[in-house]
């Protein structure tokens, strides 16, 4: 009988204490990625000045601050990745729920960052990701782009969203090693090749690489996971460049009303 395969997984109770917690730290050789829950007027500071730092603000309201400057402030779902530079604040106005991913950077990383500006902070808002397909997914699927993998090396982001009696079909991507963090709406059953996992809100876990894998969605459930890459070498851009297809901005209104 075929051995089933080991999924490293993080299910995240309710918070106890606030701050950072880490999770699965390394699973992904380099990456350290982790929760930070903070009470309202609470406040942390984040120093990863050799690595590359994204934040993600789940629920809540919060102000980021660098350097002592004017304070941005956030109060729905959003993506903000700051200059790794400099030191980060973040400060709670309501209770707060963040994920947090830093990871090291490589010499080769810091030769095509030179020839990749980036204007820091990277800023984007959950609601206006661009959408795209995929052929193993249904046409009810709303997929998003969060960061996308031409804009820091090696790296990708971005979400699945469906309603119930959905199925993501499964799929096989060896040149791309992958963490999926759920939403808390997220309910479904999540396939890693003969074992089926039910993957729940506010769950991290790590896709044994090289695994097939693929999503069941039931009566009454919902998916909604942001998926996380880490392109091992170039046939992980092709796989991207091939396989997400951008949709047009004036057709994805329309599908967000189908969910």
């Amino acid at each position: 009988m075929q051995e089933k395969p080991f999924v490293a997984i993080c299910k995240i109770e309710e918070p106890k204490t606030s701050g950072i917690t880490p999770m699965l730290q390394d699973e992904i050789r380099g990456t350290y990625p982790a929760y930070i829950s903070l009470q309202a007027g609470e406040k942390v500071s984040i120093d990863e000045s050799c690595r590359q730092l994204l934040l993600f603000l789940i629920q809540g309201s919060v102000d980021f601050i660098q350097n002592d400057s004017t304070p941005l402030t956030f109060a729905e779902r959003v993506a903000y990745i700051p200059d790794p530079q400099i030191r980060t604040e973040i400060q709670a106005n309501s209770d707060s729920f963040l994920f947090m991913l830093s990871w090291d950077v490589s010499e080769e990383d810091r030769c095509l960052l030179k020839n990749r500006p980036i204007r820091y902070p990277y800023i984007q808002y959950y609601r206006n990701c661009p959408q795209y397909t995929e052929p193993f997914k249904s046409a009810k699927t709303i997929s998003r782009t969060i960061v996308p993998h031409n804009l820091l090396p090696r790296f990708s982001m971005g979400s699945n969203e469906a309603g119930e009696n959905d199925r993501v079909e499964m799929n096989n991507h060896p040149h791309i090693d992958q963490y999926f963090f759920s939403f808390p709406e997220n309910d479904v059953f999540l396939l890693i090749e003969n074992k089926k996992i039910h993957f729940t809100g506010n769950t991290f876990l790590h896709v044994p690489l090289g695994c097939n894998h693929g999503v069941e969605i039931g009566s009454g459930q919902k998916m909604h996971y942001i998926w996380i890459d880490f392109i091992i070498d170039a046939e992980g851009i092709k796989y991207l460049d091939t396989v997400h297809q951008p949709i047009q901005s004036n057709n994805q209104v329309e599908r967000k009303e189908k969910i």
